[in-house]
């Protein structure tokens, strides 16, 4: 199932007692810092959980179907997300219950 921001807040006020109207306001708050921070040039590291942070993408040249011709796309940056320890431990655990379940 996918969560999305709505299920995210009812989570938050079902397990740690956030009223709804605050967890919404939290994770709008914590992804508009998240995004002002890497506008800025900075990155973001949650001890544990990961790094968020721009990569210089190089310039390169790709082919564009509907022109029939080559095109360059200029050097420029991406986001990226860097996964932390716990977040690969969860991943892993959740894997194992996965692949043994089917055995």
């Amino acid at each position: 199932m996918d969560i999305n921001r709505k299920r995210l807040a009812d989570q938050m006020s079902k397990e740690f007692g956030y009223k709804k109207k605050d967890a919404i306001k939290f994770i709008d708050d914590f992804s508009s810092l998240v995004l002002q921070n890497m506008q800025n040039g900075n990155s973001v590291s949650i001890y544990g959980f990961g790094c968020f942070d721009l990569m210089k993408r190089r310039g390169h040249f790709c082919p564009n179907a509907r022109l029939g011709k080559m095109i360059e796309i200029p050097e420029h940056y991406i986001p990226r997300f860097y996964p932390g320890t716990r977040m690969y431990a969860a991943v892993k655990q959740w894997d194992e219950l996965e692949n043994g379940a089917e055995d």
